[in-house]
């Protein structure tokens, strides 16, 4: 699902600069996938509690907000 989000958000940005090719493309994709499958590795870990897993969700959204945060700035 992540790598589709990216491969959609590329296409989204293209739109919007009027750009012909997606931006960023293929570059994109190959960062998203590893990254959701280390995410879905850990969440699916056998020996996380539900706790644990909401917790493991709640620091991926606050380092991917202040990584957001770094770029716009």
């Amino acid at each position: 699902m992540a790598a589709k989000l990216a491969v959609e958000m590329s296409l989204c940005a293209a739109l919007l600069i009027g750009v012909g090719r997606p931006v960023p493309g293929i570059e994109a994709d190959t960062r998203a996938a590893p990254e959701a499958g280390s995410a879905a590795w850990r969440l699916l870990e056998e020996k996380l509690s539900a706790r644990e897993r909401v917790c493991h969700m709640q620091l991926l959204r606050r380092n991917s907000a202040r990584e957001h945060a770094k770029n716009i700035k």
